[in-house]
């Protein structure tokens, strides 16, 4: 571990320090708040741990989320084909060639 401290430059130092810490400041949060808390749906309820239930809304986000990206890259790289298109109908008609 020694030498492999060693090779880091100050920043990655940094961070890896923070890493640690975060992880250790998560695992505290978790171990805190593992009581079960009841989760009502809307045909049944569960008893879940808190720390659970965080981390199942954060996953949903982040896939949410991430579709919602994707659906917005989709169109832009529709949108780039559609104008690359135009160029190159503009260029031929024009006797240009990119």
């Amino acid at each position: 571990m020694k030498e492999y401290w060693e090779t880091l430059n100050t920043v990655k130092r940094i961070k890896l320090i923070l890493s640690l810490i975060s992880v250790l400041l998560i695992t505290i949060f978790a171990f805190q708040n593992w009581e079960k808390s009841e989760v009502s749906f809307v045909f049944f309820s569960l008893k879940v741990p808190i720390t659970l239930l965080i981390l199942v809304a954060m996953i949903t986000g982040y896939f949410i989320s991430s579709l919602y990206s994707f659906k917005k890259i989709r169109v832009k790289e529709n949108e780039i084909n559609e104008l690359k298109k135009k160029i190159e109908a503009i260029s031929k008609d024009r006797g240009d060639f990119l």
